[in-house]
């Protein structure tokens, strides 16, 4: 597989593993996430394309004469192999083995800074484009053929098109993240920055997802009030609470905030109430996964984080804090290194941050990779947003 096939392959991949889901969607099917019956090695696509990356990488590194083992990468793989083994003893090498699967996206973004800096940007934008445009084809499709699954709005139109994904807000957090993408890999310049954020915002809204409403809105205003600080830190703060707060009307959602947002909170709130030896051992890999939650006989006992920070907490243990501080230390140093801009990163942090209170962003394909990758570019821009005022 080459660089120029990279992205293609990634959406193929993308439709191909949904494709079942899909299918049980338009058929008015049980839509709880347990019941997938389709074959597994299907769901397996991503992680060929995983390790296939990093054989990349370790190939292309070894040519060029560059090393892609930092200190930072090598102290998180050691402790990484101490909680596989630990996982391994108290939960059995299944459990330990969903563990590496779910590390595996963190492990691609820790290694792969030089090869993702030779991609060509334009063909790279050229298919996120083209991802986006099909997700929001189907989400209108899906608007006069999809059973009423989620029920209905104004009257007889079904509720939140879940595109080519089969929850909706993962197809409000592939517009998200699409945009953030093209975002960074056009290097922030303000009409190609905000072109991909109005489509991810109605991506998001015909999922009816509340928080790919509020991010896309959030990416929007941040590119128009780059150079308005008064109307950045005083009036969108303002502007944005007042949005939050409307969501069940926006997203035609009863009771949104309770129900979605409520439920993610007291998830996140239960990890720190458990005890200490309970959440904050070191024996959870691989036990806070989805993939274990959905591959246990009886999901409805098991734990399901529900988003980034509780599986991570879960997972990493008393680990988590010494790592989320080093992986704080390696980006940092890697934007001073190669001199990135903050309008090139600001937005895919954005992305990155606000979905991890919602989703489990490690195990959402291809979010994970296309964030990685945005995180990544590095631009020879040197102005926040260039051309914004021509």
């Amino acid at each position: 597989m080459t660089k120029i096939l990279l992205f293609p392959i990634i959406l193929l991949i993308t439709i191909v593993q949904n494709s079942y889901d899909l299918i049980s969607i338009l058929q008015g099917g049980d839509l709880a996430l347990h019941t997938y019956s389709g074959p597994i090695y299907i769901k397996l696509l991503k992680d060929v394309l995983f390790f296939s990356i990093i054989f990349m990488v370790i190939i292309s590194s070894t040519i060029k004469g560059e090393s892609f083992l930092k200190e930072t990468l090598v102290f998180i793989f050691l402790l990484i192999l101490i909680l596989f083994f630990l996982s391994m003893y108290f939960n059995g090498v299944y459990i330990a083995l969903l563990g590496v699967r779910w590390f595996i996206p963190l492990f691609i973004f820790l290694i792969m800074g030089n090869w993702v800096a030779n991609l060509d940007n334009k063909k790279l934008i050229f298919w996120i484009y083209i991802g986006l445009y099909i997700c929001l084809l189907v989400q209108v499709i899906q608007l006069f053929i999809m059973p009423p699954i989620y029920g209905v709005i104004f009257a007889n139109i079904p509720a939140r098109t879940p595109g080519i994904f089969m929850a909706p807000n993962s197809a409000a957090f592939f517009g998200c993240a699409s945009a953030a993408l093209i975002i960074s890999a056009s290097e922030g310049r303000f009409k190609e920055s905000l072109y991909p954020s109005f489509l991810s915002l109605l991506i998001s809204l015909l999922a009816q997802s509340g928080t790919g409403i509020i991010v896309s809105f959030l990416l929007i205003m941040t590119i128009l009030t780059e150079r308005n600080t008064i109307v950045r830190f005083v009036i969108l703060p303002i502007v944005l609470i007042v949005a939050f707060l409307s969501l069940n009307i926006i997203t035609q959602r009863d009771n949104y905030l309770e129900l979605s947002g409520g439920g993610r909170i007291d998830i996140l709130i239960s990890i720190f109430e458990k005890s200490i030896y309970q959440y904050y051992s070191v024996n959870g890999f691989g036990v806070f996964t989805n993939a274990a939650n959905l591959s246990s006989e009886n999901p409805e006992e098991m734990v399901a984080p529900d988003s980034l920070i509780a599986s991570m907490i879960g997972n990493l243990g008393l680990f988590f804090i010494p790592i989320v501080v080093l992986l704080v230390l390696f980006y940092r140093n890697y934007i001073n290194k190669h001199n990135i801009n903050s309008s090139s990163y600001i937005p895919v942090l954005l992305v990155f941050i606000l979905f991890s209170f919602t989703t489990i962003i490690f195990e959402a394909f291809p979010m994970n990779l296309y964030l990685a990758i945005a995180l990544l570019l590095t631009n020879k821009s040197t102005k926040n947003f260039a051309g914004i005022t021509k």
